[in-house]
């Protein structure tokens, strides 16, 4: 019997963090602040504790208690300024009611007991399991950055042993993808030295079509087998194809990134 108690508030603890790291996640990103998710965290496990305590003491499940208890979870979000604080809080309180509502209604609908304090479902957990696992992914791939206006790139590629030096910039027109999604640089076709065209004609190339001034046209692009991106002071690995053109570029660069080029820290 002990061992079922402990189970069952194993599972309050859980379900309760899922819940309010959800629904602050939600309030966070509609305050259109960036929060770190360690703060998301505390603020759900204040959440989860509190309603593990509340299973216990009914007396804690007043209204004034409730809200308290929310404050208390948006406090490591930041209490300044104070308007922003209560922002947050009313946003974590509307998040709640319409989370609160759909777990409810799936409760229902599925016939699931009404617990209360935890849910009587599994599959709703690994539901809210998943939500909150994907919620992290998107969010910290959103965060991997990407070339910027202004800065200058200088762009180190191997392939098939050859090597070649470029110097780049951002070009917000270059759109280009592989068939796979693959950003594609564009590089200029006479900086290619003779061992890389060597290269180049031993493995073969992908033809790139796309569609320029002059028209339309096809640029042969290769995978580079490893791809250094240098910008102040700063490398980065990468993962895209080079494309050569003898299109004249601006003076003094010899390549043109895309805005979709993800850059990961070495």
């Amino acid at each position: 019997m002990r061992e079922m108690k402990k189970v069952y508030i194993e599972l309050v603890l859980l379900d309760n963090f899922l819940m309010d790291f959800v629904i602050l996640f939600f309030a966070v990103r509609l305050s259109e602040k960036r929060v770190q998710f360690s703060r998301i965290s505390l603020g759900a496990g204040i959440g989860a504790v509190y309603s593990a305590f509340a299973l216990g003491f009914p007396l804690l499940s007043g209204l004034f208690i409730k809200c308290m208890a929310l404050g208390l979870m948006c406090l490591p979000l930041g209490a300044r300024p104070f308007k922003r604080y209560l922002l947050r809080c009313g946003l974590a309180l509307l998040c709640s009611f319409l989370f609160g509502g759909c777990i409810f209604f799936a409760m229902l609908a599925l016939g699931a007991p009404l617990e209360g304090a935890y849910l009587g479902l599994p599959i709703l957990r690994y539901v809210l399991l998943g939500v909150a696992a994907g919620i992290v992914l998107i969010e910290f791939y959103q965060r991997i950055p990407h070339p910027r206006s202004g800065a200058e790139y200088l762009i180190h590629a191997e392939f098939c042993g050859a090597g070649i030096n470029l110097r780049g910039f951002l070009d917000t027109g270059n759109l280009l993808q592989s068939p796979g999604g693959i950003p594609i640089i564009i590089m200029a076709e006479k900086t290619a030295g003779e061992e890389l065209k060597q290269a180049i004609s031993r493995q073969g190339v992908f033809s790139l079509p796309c569609l320029t001034a002059s028209g339309k046209s096809e640029l042969p692009a290769f995978l580079p087998d490893k791809l250094i991106i240098t910008t102040n002071g700063k490398s980065y690995t990468s993962k895209a194809y080079l494309a050569l053109t003898d299109a004249p570029l601006p003076s003094g660069y010899t390549a043109l990134l895309g805005p979709d080029l993800k850059l990961f820290p070495l």
